[in-house]
């Protein structure tokens, strides 16, 4: 009613870590054991991903490109019907995910002690100052990451306004 908040019922009581959606009828939550709820706008359903680790975030560009973040099965990408194990050297857990775009990602790994950018094609190591980084932001030119004590970290990525693709910045 836009005045206060009110609980959803979701049909589960799993513990949920994460929430993105890409309207009011397409929202996705993410949890333990591998859970994903996905709603449509008139109730929750659960989707199955094929795992049984957790989740702990999930972001997308419209409900045909969404990205899946787990603590053991790295990042999965769902295309709108089926999920795909993205294709990273690195087994660590991710924890958040964030993008510009489908081709312009980052995923964190656990508490943050590094992070991944996609290209659209790979996924690469991107260098990050020592500290324990929980959160991201991103634009084309700025990259912002948030942590302990306090701790907000930024990268100029100099993605010039002519330029479609700025993901060759770092």
């Amino acid at each position: 009613d836009g005045h206060a908040w009110s609980k959803v019922e979701t049909g589960v009581s799993a513990v949920l870590f994460g929430v993105w959606g890409s309207g009011a009828d397409d929202v996705y939550a993410v949890g333990e054991l591998g859970l994903v709820l996905h709603y449509n706008g008139l109730g929750w359903t659960t989707v199955d991903t094929g795992t049984q680790f957790e989740f702990w975030g999930a972001w997308g560009t419209s409900p045909h490109d969404v990205f899946f973040f787990s603590d053991a099965d790295g990042v999965l990408h769902f295309d709108g019907q089926h999920f795909r194990q993205a294709n990273i050297s690195s087994r660590q857990s991710f924890n958040y995910g964030m993008g510009v775009n489908s081709i312009d990602l980052f995923t964190m790994e656990y508490e943050g002690q590094g992070l991944l950018h996609f290209n659209g094609t790979d996924w690469g190591i991107v260098s990050v100052p020592p500290v324990t980084n929980f959160s991201i932001w991103a634009t084309r030119a700025k990259t912002y990451l948030g942590g302990r004590q306090g701790s907000i970290v930024t990268f100029d990525r100099h993605c010039a306004s002519r330029e479609t693709h700025c993901f060759d910045r770092w």
